[in-house]
């Protein structure tokens, strides 16, 4: 778990070669959904207040990227915050989810590609939302299938396993959750805006 800038990174060049991550216009979403669609098992997603950033290598898309709101309720995650029902509901806001990362077949030619892409992109993101949505984030959760991958991409980018959640989904257009016997990893990374520093006492999990 670690902090990072505020300021916007947008280019990350290393031997490994270049790298340029960027904001997706509202005109490139068609696109952008239909390489979801297609190389993410999960398909599209996105709900809530949404920012979606691609990586790129020489004008070619390689890692997609899509933040929106958080869950309303995780127990592992509340848990670990320190929220009572009060809290969530008052700090929530200020907590957004990775809620898909796409590494796509062409990342293969860069190395670290998702990591690299991740990381640009978690630097650009608390600049970004306070710009489009007026909220400054305190941390950014995501959720990873153990049955699929080892979320090695989003270890490498600091997130910090908090806990397995127990198989529930929203049922969509419905105020219940649903059992879907899938149940994921929850990681989550701590994002007070300043120096890209370890955690230190400053930092509170019950101020996220």
């Amino acid at each position: 778990m670690c902090f990072w800038y505020a300021s916007r990174v947008t280019d990350e060049r290393n031997d490994t070669g270049e790298l340029t991550v960027r904001l997706v216009r509202d005109d490139e979403v068609a696109w952008y959904n239909a390489l979801m669609k297609e190389h993410h098992s999960l398909g599209v997603a996105a709900s809530g207040r949404v920012l979606r950033y691609v990586a790129e290598a020489g004008g070619m898309p390689l890692v997609l990227g899509t933040f929106g709101s958080a869950a309303w309720r995780v127990p592992v995650r509340d848990q670990h915050a320190g929220w009572d029902d009060g809290q969530r509901a008052a700090r929530l806001e200020r907590l957004c989810a990775n809620q898909r990362l796409c590494v796509l077949p062409a990342a293969a030619a860069v190395r670290h590609a998702g990591s690299r892409a991740l990381g640009a992109m978690l630097r650009a993101l608390p600049g970004d939302y306070l710009a489009a949505f007026g909220v400054r984030l305190m941390a950014v959760e995501s959720f990873t299938d153990p049955a699929a991958h080892a979320g090695t991409v989003y270890a490498a980018c600091n997130f910090t396993p908090v806990g397995s959640t127990a198989g529930y989904g929203r049922s969509r257009g419905g105020d219940y959750y649903a059992y879907h016997g899938q149940p994921s990893s929850s990681q989550d990374r701590a994002a007070p805006i300043g120096i890209y520093r370890a955690v230190s006492p400053s930092y509170s999990r019950n101020r996220v």
